[in-house]
């Protein structure tokens, strides 16, 4: 399998926290995990996946990435 995995480029927001804990907590460690500097598809106050797209050998897989991970210009 050929495997994407870039958490400097790509989030996909989840959820936005439900309790304090999940404020105080997950979303300071993300923030952390991120450095200074969040992907452009990280949205403020939401909970984050980090996504890992595997294809099999011989797919283009920047084309996946690209139709899967980039949104489509408005």
């Amino acid at each position: 399998m050929q495997v994407y995995y870039d958490p400097s480029k790509h989030w996909l927001p989840q959820r936005t926290p439900q309790t304090d804990y999940e404020r105080q907590n997950i979303m300071s460690e993300e923030r952390a995990a991120a450095g200074a500097v969040k992907p452009p598809s990280a949205r403020d106050g939401w909970i984050h996946a980090v996504p890992l797209v595997a294809v099999p050998p011989g797919m283009d897989l920047s084309k996946v990435v690209n139709e899967w991970l980039v949104a489509p210009k408005t």
